[in-house]
């Protein structure tokens, strides 16, 4: 029983770091995941980045429409293991690789395009600072839901009022 319970504890303590660090689990509308893989303008053999990959769901997306090399970065490791698990009966499993990290302590330096989704100060902190760091000039950041307040967007895409806006960046 106390292994059950260890094994809970563990599960709880990555989701709560994920939150903590960067943002709680929120996953993206699926009516915004098609604007999210069109803004992201990928062409065959870009590399994709997502920061954050919760359930996995934009990875899988742009995988599909697209033959990137697309890869989810997810702290919390039951959402991780749910990811890998869905990886498995995924027809475009080449494309998609996932991993069980903390964001800043990847090189996203191979990305042509990053995809976030953080908490204001996070994205204007320590996420904006690393990305400056290691993107390469013309790579594309796309943020849900909120800005990069230190960056100036190049596009925000919010068709209607109602839709959760998209902030597209570029280096």
């Amino acid at each position: 029983m106390a292994i059950f319970f260890g094994i809970i504890l563990f599960f709880l303590i990555t989701i709560a770091i994920g939150a903590v660090t960067f943002a709680p689990w929120v996953p993206a509308y699926k009516e915004d995941i098609s604007r999210i893989s069109d803004l992201a303008k990928l062409k065959d053999g870009d590399v994709f980045y997502d920061l954050g990959c919760g359930n996995g769901r934009v990875v899988f997306a742009v995988a599909k429409n697209c033959d990137v090399q697309a890869i989810g970065i997810e702290i919390a490791f039951p959402l991780y293991l749910f990811c890998v698990f869905r990886r498995w009966f995924f027809p475009y499993k080449h494309r998609v690789k996932y991993r069980w990290r903390n964001l800043f302590f990847i090189d996203v330096s191979s990305a042509d395009v990053v995809y976030v989704y953080g908490l204001p100060e996070t994205l204007s902190g320590k996420v904006a600072k690393k990305l400056r760091q290691e993107l390469r000039p013309g790579t594309c950041v796309l943020s849900y839901a909120f800005p990069i307040a230190v960056w100036k967007p190049i596009h925000v895409d919010k068709p209607q009022k109602e839709n959760t806006a998209i902030y597209v960046y570029e280096i």
